[in-house]
């Protein structure tokens, strides 16, 4: 494991929730989705059993705080919420249990990060059309920065860990590209707008 390289995937993950969690509450009446609901389930179900697994150590349980705003912000963008509320439970339950069972093994809770990121990308590229275009380049960034110094933090660690990075590489890079032809497509269209304006 390379320590500067971990401190780094961190300040990048931070950046990621920092800007869900800025771009949700400037745009909070648009109930704009910034991250796909699976998506940050996983990660609250993750931070759960670390928090329980750590005995409370505050790190997890920052992240763990985090995740709730995220959680909260994601819920509220829905129209049905009181529904998605009960699946978001079920979804909770299910990931929690079954992550439970993974930290139990060897090298359980670093394989269950690589896991998890897996996952993740490829539920924000399942669920790219319901992403909101505000903020969607800058969280791209940050999170394809935050896996890829994961990645090169932890690959040298065990074989999953590096086919599992590579694998999040190509989903969050092809993910980036899809949200900068899409603001670029917006700004052209705005501009357009702009010079009918004009005339």
């Amino acid at each position: 494991m390379n320590p500067a390289f971990d401190l780094v995937q961190a300040l990048f993950w931070g950046g990621t929730y920092f800007s869900i969690i800025l771009f949700g509450f400037i745009f909070f009446q648009k109930k704009i989705k910034s991250i796909p609901l699976t998506a940050v389930i996983l990660n609250f179900s993750w931070e759960l059993n670390a928090v329980i697994e750590s005995r409370g150590y505050w790190v997890h349980a920052l992240w763990l705080s985090l995740d709730a705003v995220v959680l909260f912000l994601t819920l509220w963008s829905f129209d049905k919420r009181w529904l998605m509320m009960r699946i978001a439970i079920a979804l909770l339950v299910v990931f929690s249990v079954a992550l439970h069972f993974i930290f139990g093994v060897e090298n359980g809770q670093l394989i269950s990060v690589f896991v998890i990121d897996c996952l993740m990308a490829a539920s924000f590229f399942a669920f790219y059309s319901q992403i909101d275009i505000r903020g969607k380049v800058i969280v791209a960034i940050f999170k394809l920065m935050g896996d890829l110094f994961a990645f090169l933090a932890y690959k040298n660690t065990l074989l999953f860990v590096e086919v599992a990075g590579w694998i999040v590489l190509v989903f969050n890079s092809v993910y980036l590209i899809f949200c900068l032809a899409d603001t670029i497509k917006a700004l052209r269209n705005t501009k357009r707008f702009c010079k009918k304006i004009v005339r």
